[in-house]
């Protein structure tokens, strides 16, 4: 069940923020690059797929459609939002420990004190069933 879940999280992710066209692209890509290296070399099959010259039908249809959303975007009207911040938190004192440093000559006390009361009697615990 979490798996589904990180799938539709991710999903969600890149439908919210356009990451779906990289994806597609990156299909698009590796398609062109499988094809074009079957009949040059690896380096000519990059070059070729990476150049912008020979886009392959699934690339148009990227661009097709990222411009066709940009016109979409474009048309809609803005609307100007003013956001009031209200701090309603009273902001915390800042508190400086003073750090002691012995006189210069003298070797630094690291020992903890050590304790002196008794500590107290555990509760009793309740008789259970």
């Amino acid at each position: 069940m979490k798996f589904i879940g990180n799938i539709l999280l991710t999903l969600a992710i890149l439908g919210a923020t356009n990451g779906h066209w990289a994806v597609l692209q990156t299909v698009a890509w590796t398609r062109m690059l499988a094809e074009f290296s079957q009949t040059a070399s690896i380096e000519t099959a990059i070059a070729k797929t990476f150049n912008g010259q020979h886009p392959c039908e699934m690339c148009v249809q990227i661009k097709q459609g990222k411009d066709a959303e940009t016109a979409d975007a474009k048309d809609l009207p803005l609307k100007l939002v003013s956001l009031k911040i209200d701090f309603f938190l009273a902001p915390a004192e800042l508190l400086l420990a003073a750090l002691v440093l012995p006189p210069p000559g003298q070797p630094a006390d690291t020992a903890a004190p050590s304790r002196t009361s008794v500590p107290s009697v555990p509760p009793p615990r309740s008789l259970v069933g």
